[in-house]
């Protein structure tokens, strides 16, 4: 059976990790992260400290999936690409993020990744205005938050990637 590529960006778990949980549903799964200084970015580089966490973050990763993470460099929308057709991927999936950099490389992808939820307590699109738009007053905001609230329970991580 062909496998499911996680491409792994800021949610760098196990447990709670609908991405991953969802790709483990059913066969192998090929996990990926791609190192992106090429791509839409917020306008400044990684700075030491966010590359010594992440470093680390990606080691403890990398153990904790028996050494399976496959690291690349380069445009993520290529590199994820590039690395389906290289283990012949049937499904990509990823954790949505929100920063527009971020929804400029999902719209490059959109075609070829199903993208989940769990970056934020409550995502956006569910807190908005009666008429689809973003609160401007932050009463009627947190009043529309807290109709999502608590949030659901974390789950577990997959027993099997």
């Amino acid at each position: 059976m062909a496998p499911r590529l996680v491409w792994f960006r800021r949610d760098l778990r196990l447990a709670d990790n609908e991405a991953l949980t969802a790709a483990c549903a059913d066969g192998e799964v090929v996990p990926l992260y791609v190192f992106d200084e090429e791509g839409p970015t917020h306008g400044y580089a990684m700075g030491a400290a966010q590359r010594w966490w992440l470093h680390h973050s990606l080691k403890a990763l990398n153990e904790a999936l028996d050494g399976r993470l496959v690291l690349r460099r380069g445009k993520a929308d290529q590199v994820v690409r590039e690395a389906v057709a290289e283990v012949g991927a049937i499904e990509v999936h990823a954790t949505r993020l929100y920063e527009p950099w971020s929804i400029v490389a999902e719209e490059a992808l959109a075609d070829l990744v199903t993208f989940h939820d769990g970056e934020c307590l409550v995502p956006p699109r569910y807190v908005v205005t009666g008429s689809g738009t973003p609160f401007k007053v932050y009463g009627a905001f947190w009043s529309a938050l807290t109709g999502h609230l608590p949030p659901a329970d974390p789950m577990p991580g997959p027993e099997r990637i």
